[in-house]
């Protein structure tokens, strides 16, 4: 009975009836205090030596945390601090990860941890816990910085990396710093040539001032050497491929980070008089025009006019539209579309640095004669095509009309390929057969080319679910007939 009693007794219940001692001195039934209270303290001493223990293994893990979050805590600062010194010192793609991982974890831990209560007390009282502000501020501070840093270059620092280029030549010898201190021409005027137009190509170069403007020959029938004479050929760039449009180069070889330090592109056909023409005087009437496309007038009277929009109206410095109220294409005060307005023809356009980066983008690769580009050029005006495409009317030009590329081939012109009988086993560039006229092939295919350049454009549009047409109210109705254009 003595157990129960205690544990009754604990619990504030033990009552003398329940324990009795056996001796004559104390059979007057009082409780049997001292066995119950004896019980009752050495219990308690378990539980209180229990409750020591846990506490202290509490508060041993409670150190582990504490030490583990001042630890963490140093880290970020020192990633932070780290973070910080990357962006403004070095670039962020050489910096090698491991070193400043090994450096920020490290350093906090080889920190001695504290021992005793005595050295943990005032850390626990400094150390506030993390708190969610603390947290919300790192995030922001890794955003800023990934902000600051997703347009790196990858494996160069930023400041090495060059993404455009230009056409200058450059000296063999010399100190290059002082090379850079010249005067660089700020325009740029491309050619399609062949050599049998040497001599209208030699007028037209005698218009374009050296000093303003870097020149780039195409030749179209592979023949360089014979231009060594001309006193400019040293300084222009010569680049050659056999039946090749002005189209086809200009993709290649005048790419907008190429050509990207120039004001203004001239990308003309070789077929043009130009005595009417001066290249210093129509660049200011277009820049105070406003103009970001435009192409010289056509002498009426000399040249063979395709589109009455480029013919030339006397007494006028530049027109931006033209009037037609018989025939095809009619033309009125409200047409807001080519050919009506904001277009030229692709015999002699000229375009500002910003509209030809979009134009370049716009042909295609595989389309060399760029026919059906002309209806879309207002697109890459910047602004109103209505008023920032037009025809200067003061420096104007005449179109020749040569047909000269694809007719290039000597021996259609070597009699004795031209004597053989059609019986002959020969078969030869130059054979009779073959002595057909090549520009209706280049028509038929500049056709074909068009056709395709419309359906990519209508499907361009259809797929491209953010694209706005700016002129969407505008349908060219006449859609099935073809420009006329010489490459």
């Amino acid at each position: 009975m003595g157990f129960s009693c205690l544990v009754q007794k604990i619990a504030g219940k033990c009552s003398c009836k329940q324990s009795y001692i056996e001796g004559p001195s104390q059979s007057d039934g009082t409780c049997q205090n001292f066995r119950c209270w004896h019980k009752f303290l050495l219990v308690t001493g378990l539980l209180l030596l229990a409750f020591v223990i846990g506490s202290f293994v509490l508060y041993s893990r409670n150190t582990q945390t504490l030490s583990i979050w001042q630890s963490s805590n140093e880290i970020q600062e020192h990633l932070s601090v780290e973070s910080n010194d990357i962006q403004n010192n070095v670039s962020f793609a050489m910096a090698p990860a491991s070193v400043l991982t090994e450096e920020a974890i490290s350093s906090p831990l080889q920190q001695p941890a504290p021992s005793t209560m005595q050295e943990l007390a005032p850390s626990t009282m400094q150390e506030p816990a993390p708190s969610t502000m603390q947290r919300t501020d790192s995030k922001e501070i890794k955003g800023k910085y990934e902000e600051q840093c997703f347009d790196r270059s990858g494996a160069l620092p930023k400041a090495v990396v060059q993404e455009t280029s230009d056409l200058e030549m450059r000296s063999l010898w010399g100190d290059p710093m002082e090379e850079d201190k010249r005067k660089i021409p700020q325009n740029l005027l491309a050619i399609s040539v062949g050599i049998k137009q040497k001599e209208n190509v030699k007028k037209m170069l005698e218009k374009f001032c050296p000093e303003n403007f870097t020149v780039m020959l195409f030749h179209y029938d592979g023949v360089i050497d014979k231009w060594s004479d001309l006193k400019w050929s040293e300084r222009a760039i010569h680049v050659a491929a056999i039946n090749q449009t002005k189209w086809w180069f200009a993709k290649r070889f005048l790419h907008p980070d190429i050509v990207a330090i120039y004001n203004y592109i001239f990308l003309w056909d070789e077929d043009l008089g130009v005595e009417n023409f001066n290249a210093d005087r129509y660049l200011t009437i277009m820049e105070e025009e406003g103009l970001e496309i435009s192409q010289p007038a056509l002498d009426r009277s000399k040249s063979e006019v395709h589109h009455e929009i480029t013919a030339r109206i006397k007494r006028s410095r530049v027109h931006r539209r033209m009037y037609k109220n018989r025939g095809g294409h009619l033309c009125f005060e409200n047409s807001t579309g080519p050919p009506c307005t904001g277009w030229v023809e692709m015999m002699a356009p000229v375009f500002s640095r910003a509209a030809w980066r979009c134009t370049w983008g716009m042909i295609q690769n595989d389309l060399i004669h760029g026919w059906g580009i002309d209806m879309k050029l207002g697109y890459c005006v910047q602004g109103d095509r209505s008023k920032n495409v037009g025809v200067i009317d003061s420096e104007y030009i005449v179109h020749q009309a040569i047909p000269s590329l694809g007719n290039n081939d000597e021996n259609l012109q070597n009699p004795e390929v031209l004597s053989q009988p059609e019986t002959s086993n020969v078969r030869s560039p130059g054979h009779r057969k073959a002595s057909f006229d090549r520009r209706v092939e280049m028509r038929r295919r500049a056709y074909i080319e068009m056709n395709i350049f419309k359906q990519r454009w209508a499907g361009a549009v259809e797929e491209d679910k953010c694209w706005i047409d700016p002129y969407g109210d505008y349908k060219f109705k006449s859609a099935g007939k073809a420009d006329d254009q010489t490459n």
